[in-house]
């Protein structure tokens, strides 16, 4: 039979010079010719299109064969998406997936959902980025479109020198419970103040959110973002004239503190480098520091390197801080060797272990103050220039 045809005609019951049209119940008379001008016709096509969306019958009921696969296929599916959920919150590498696949199959190999999941790093990909990635946003966007609130921006660079906008948003959920969630991850390609507003305002409408429900912004203090006349902030006012605009205060502080240890003595820095690179170059020294420190019962810490002109000069504090403990750990040792009736000085007369005292939630060996002077001191706070200095007082007494 030809193919264009469709499969439909068939030999007439009135005699040979008849076709007969299955689909349209219907007799043609003549040659090959009328035959496809039928198949053609409008009719003709509308009864095809009608077929062709018609349900077969045996799908509208369904055998408990069909309902039972239906059970597990969902199973499957849910199964899927919770796995794909957990390597998202967790931060796991998506190519883990396909041997982590492995390892609950040999370990579950009588579960049917187990050994039936298909979501190797591709299709977790997929399931992330498209369904509850998607899912997510559009969650975020109903609630944000009407309730107030604030968004955190910062440009960064991927692997490939491409500039990219973080857009995060910080709310107040159902539960009144303050979030910050993803909202949305731009290209730019104009890194002016005037191109960073264009695109948080794309984002925003491109999402349906009224650029009037938002109460403030936070960003680093980059002129581009702080200026008085064309800042973003300044840009931003424009359309809302109450938004209430928070600079990084970390980079304010870390800048500060970087060209106040400026006026250090050089000495300081390589003082720490001396003692950091005699300790690290000699595995047997590192054996004496750790029993130092086994001695005297305070946590292990490693003695970090510093550079006095980084601006994150939480380093600094870190590798004065391990240093310190270690010195600690050495008096402690010393004096043990010299008055066996010796007590650490963290004690405070209640018997408190140094271990206690150094390690408590005050960190780096602060908190035992906080009994004598109260947490909200100078003296007491991580990470405190005049803590640090006090204890480094109190280990050359």
């Amino acid at each position: 039979m030809d193919p264009e045809l469709g499969g439909f005609i068939s030999k007439s019951d009135m005699n040979s010079q008849h076709a007969h049209c299955n689909l349209c119940k219907k007799d043609i008379r003549g040659s090959i010719y009328n035959v496809k001008r039928h198949v053609k016709s409008t009719f003709h096509k509308q009864n095809v299109q009608a077929m062709t969306c018609t349900v077969p019958v045996d799908q509208f009921v369904q055998t408990p064969e069909v309902q039972k696969k239906q059970l597990f296929d969902d199973s499957v599916k849910d199964a899927e998406l919770r796995l794909a959920g957990w390597v998202a919150k967790e931060d796991i590498s998506i190519r883990k997936t396909d041997s982590l696949l492995q390892v609950m199959k040999s370990c579950f190999p009588n579960d049917a959902v187990c050994q039936a999941l298909a979501s190797s790093r591709t299709k977790t990909t997929g399931i992330i980025k498209n369904v509850l990635a998607t899912e997510e946003k559009v969650q975020l966007a109903n609630w944000l479109r009407n309730n107030k609130f604030a968004i955190i921006v910062d440009e960064s660079t991927d692997k490939s020198w491409a500039k990219v906008l973080v857009i995060i948003a910080k709310y107040v959920d159902a539960n009144y419970n303050v979030r910050e969630d993803f909202l949305g991850l731009v290209d730019v390609h104009d890194a002016s103040s005037a191109g960073q507003k264009n695109l948080i305002m794309k984002c925003l409408s491109d999402l349906g959110i009224p650029i009037q429900n938002l109460m403030g912004i936070g960003f680093d203090n980059a002129s581009v973002n702080t200026g008085s006349v064309k800042g973003l902030g300044v840009l931003l006012k424009v359309e809302v004239p109450n938004l209430f605009i928070l600079g990084c205060t970390s980079h304010s502080l870390a800048l500060c503190a970087t060209y106040a240890a400026k006026k250090l003595p050089e000495g300081l820095e390589l003082f720490i480098h001396d003692i950091v690179n005699y300790i690290a170059s000699s595995p047997k020294r590192q054996d004496e520091l750790k029993k130092c420190q086994e001695f005297a019962r305070v946590e292990s810490h490693r003695l970090l390197q510093v550079n006095m002109v980084s601006i994150r000069f939480a380093s600094v504090l870190l590798s004065l801080g391990g240093i310190l403990i270690s010195l600690y750990a050495h008096r402690v040792e010393n004096s043990k060797a010299e008055d066996p009736l010796y007590e650490p000085l963290c004690d405070l007369g209640e018997n408190m272990r140094c271990s206690d005292a150094l390690t408590s939630e005050y960190s780096r060996g602060f908190g035992f103050l906080g009994d004598f002077l109260g947490n909200d001191s100078p003296l007491v706070q991580p990470n405190s220039v005049y803590g640090i200095g006090f204890y480094s007082v109190i280990l050359v007494l």
